[in-house]
C-alpha cells in the first residue's frame, strides 16, 4: 500500500518512512554529568549495581540522601550466575522500585537480567564502549563456561545516560 506519483512510481517519501520505523519502546537518552541526570529520577528505592570499581565512582546515598539506597558492587567480567545470584538476594532484601547499572557490558547485563526477579525501572550508565545499554539481551557464564541469556523489549534499559567523563575512567590497558 504505497501512494505513487503521476507516472505509476513509489514516491520515494513513502518507502523512507518504511524503513525508518522502530519496533523497540522508547528509551530515553541523556547526556551530560550523570549525578544530574539521576537527581530527577523518581525512585525512592534504589538498587546500584557494579563492579567495586564503578560503584565506587559515586557517593551514593549523598547523592540521594532522601532515598533509600543499596549497592551491589559484585558485577564480574562476564557476569557469572552467581554474580546475578547474588544480586537477587540482595534485591529480595532491599525490595528496590529503581536499578541503577553503572559499568561495563558486565554490569549492564547484570542489571538487565535483574529484571527477571525485579519488577524496577533499569537506568544505565556505561562506562566502557560495549554497547550493552542499548540492546535487548543480556547474557550470564554458567558454571560449565557457557553464556546463557533471554533478550526481549522487557530488558532494554528505560534511560541510558552518557557521561564522557566516564570513559577517562576505563583503565588503559582495556582501551589498547
Amino acid at each position: 500500500d504505497t501512494s505513487r506519483d503521476r507516472s505509476g512510481r513509489r514516491e520515494a517519501h513513502d518507502e523512507m518512512n518504511k524503513s525508518n520505523k522502530m519496533h523497540f519502546p522508547p528509551q530515553v537518552i541523556l547526556q551530560g554529568d550523570y549525578e544530574d541526570q539521576l537527581k530527577a529520577i523518581e525512585g525512592r528505592r534504589i538498587l546500584v549495581i557494579g563492579s567495586a570499581r564503578s560503584a565506587a565512582l559515586m557517593h551514593w546515598t549523598a547523592l540521594f540522601p532522601d532515598r533509600s539506597v543499596a549497592v551491589f558492587a559484585g558485577s564480574l567480567p562476564h557476569s557469572p550466575e552467581a554474580a546475578l545470584a547474588e544480586c537477587v538476594v540482595t534485591a529480595r532484601e532491599f525490595k528496590p522500585d529503581t536499578l541503577i547499572a553503572i559499568g561495563s557490558g558486565s554490569a549492564i547485563d547484570l542489571g538487565k537480567a535483574m529484571l527477571d526477579s525485579t519488577p524496577a525501572e533499569l537506568i544505565a550508565i556505561p562506562t566502557s564502549l560495549g554497547g550493552g545499554e542499548m540492546t535487548n539481551t543480556w547474557g550470564v557464564r554458567t558454571p560449565g563456561g557457557t553464556k546463557e541469556g533471554k533478550g526481549g523489549f522487557r530488558y532494554l534499559a528505560k534511560k541510558v545516560i552518557y557521561d564522557p567523563r566516564l570513559l577517562a575512567t576505563i583503565p588503559k590497558g582495556e582501551l589498547a
